[in-house]
This record gives C-alpha cells, structure tokens and sequence, in this order.
C-alpha cells in the first residue's frame, strides 16, 4: 500500500474515551453510553449545585445518578450567563466593604 505524503499523524481517528464517576449517589458498575467530553463540566456543576449556564454546550449525565440519590432527585438549574459575571461583582464589593471595614472607614 502506497504511503499518502499529505497525511500526517494517525491513520484514524476514534471518538473512543473513558468516563468514571465514582462516589455517594452515583450508580455503581454503570456503563454509559453516548457521553462526549462536553458534558463533563455541566454534570460537575449539577453535582456541586451550582447553576449552569444556558449557553453551555453539553447536558447533565443524569443517568449515572442513583434513582433516590439527591443528585437525580435535584433537577438541573439553567441560568443565564451574566449570573456568573454578577456574582464576580458581588464579591469584589463584599471585598471591598470588608477592606473599608478593616480600615475603619465603615
């Protein structure tokens, strides 16, 4: 077989991986199938309780969830983005109201 001098690196590409979640609330021996890489970080999220942003490509894996586990019991909550950015503002000003504080100006 002749070699083609324009293809460089592997002769394939797979989508093949491996995801394992492990701990309280996830199902234990649980094969999931059709999870990509971008679902990682809104099911992170979910299970942190924190909202995830509505623009954010992916879904929460809920499937490896145990059925009366908190995490599958909790519905996902969807924000939009800007909730991020506010909270970012919210705590520079504590910071600051602290610092004025620790200053003796308030």
């Amino acid at each position: 077989m002749k070699k083609n001098p324009f293809r460089r690196g592997t002769p394939a590409h797979r989508l093949n991986g491996i995801f394992l979640a492990y701990g309280p609330g996830i199902k234990k021996g649980y094969k999931i199938e059709n999870a990509k890489i971008y679902d990682i970080a809104p099911t992170i999220l979910h299970i942190f309780g924190l909202p995830i942003p509505n623009d954010m490509d992916g879904r929460v894996l809920m499937e490896i969830f145990e059925e009366d586990s908190e995490f599958a019991k909790r519905k996902p909550k969807y924000v939009d983005p800007s909730y991020y950015e506010k909270k970012q503002e919210d705590e520079k000003l504590k910071k600051a109201i602290k610092n004025l504080k620790l200053k003796g100006k308030l």
